[in-house]
């Protein structure tokens, strides 16, 4: 085991970083004890993304440990060694160190540029590893997806269906999954847009709704269900109104890697207001820095 990273001296909260490279001369260390030949685990620490660059390449295995506190030697320990089985999946998307030169870090416009996030970032080289991404001991499997229906009837944000999914441990030890629920919105969007003789706004690849974490024996499978309310189906148009719309949305089930399962949701509004035929506001920014309804 070889251990890389920061510390807090480097990465913390008020130190940013002009570099997301290995400090120091860990890639050449590096380098050298996989050149033993030996197997080697690599276990970074830090509190943030750090890129490892041509390391991801080599035959060893990589955990993040993030900054694990006083009893992380002891989980890192039954971790490495097999005594546990419970790895998680990366809560944000893992860029590489020139992520930093191609995007501009004085505009903060999520979508200028290469983009930001898994939700806009547009070249997917730019990335070590896609939000969600995460292994395991053991090996999973998602199937029969389905929906309630395959029509949301809603007045209300809070109106819902359900969404199911089957996960299968489909290696031969215990271990977590944790599955996730994706919604792409961008047909509503378009239409939305069209019907106004607008361009539609910057639309997201897809956005994360759901997600939950299940703990299986070897050969052993299980339901996870979510609930779909019309309020998570939102998105925001250019003047910053949050609002869902009618028609198609698109529902991704995923294990943060490899094959998804696509399910279309059609969305029906039932809405009063004449005016709001087609989208359910959720909230505006009418009445905020003088600005009119006019205006939004």
């Amino acid at each position: 085991m070889l251990a890389l990273g920061v510390d807090g001296d480097i990465c913390g909260e008020g130190r940013d970083r002009m570099n997301i490279s290995l400090p120091g001369r860990q890639h050449d260390l590096a380098e050298a004890v996989i050149a033993v030949g030996k197997p080697t685990v690599l276990l970074l620490f830090s509190g943030g993304l750090v890129d490892i660059g041509d390391l991801k390449l080599r035959d060893v295995a990589i955990v993040q440990g993030w900054f694990p506190g006083a009893t992380g030697g002891t989980a890192l320990a039954e971790t490495v060694f097999g005594e546990q089985n419970r790895f998680g999946k990366l809560p944000f998307t893992w860029y590489a160190s020139n992520f930093t030169a191609a995007s501009d870090f004085d505009n903060m416009n999520m979508t200028d540029g290469v983009g930001r996030t898994y939700k806009y970032l547009t070249d997917p080289s730019l990335a070590l590893w896609p939000f969600g991404h995460g292994l395991s001991y053991t090996t999973f499997a998602i199937s029969d997806a389905e929906l309630d229906a395959p029509l949301l009837r809603a007045a209300a944000a809070h109106d819902t269906l359900g969404a199911r999914v089957r996960v299968t441990n489909t290696g031969s030890v215990r271990g977590d999954e944790v599955v996730f629920l994706y919604k792409h919105s961008a047909d509503a969007e378009r239409a939305w847009a069209a019907a106004r003789g607008e361009d539609p706004p910057p639309s997201s690849h897809r956005e994360l709704i759901g997600f939950a974490r299940v703990s299986l024996a070897a050969g052993e499978s299980t339901i996870v269900n979510f609930t779909v309310s019309a309020e998570k189906l939102a998105s925001v148009d250019r003047r910053g109104t949050r609002h869902v719309l009618a028609g198609t949305h698109l529902l991704s089930l995923s294990r943060g890697h490899g094959d998804e399962l696509r399910l279309p949701l059609r969305v029906e509004l039932r809405v009063e207001d004449a005016a709001s035929a087609g989208r359910l506001v959720l909230s505006s920014l009418a009445g905020l820095f003088g600005m009119t309804e006019e205006m939004v």
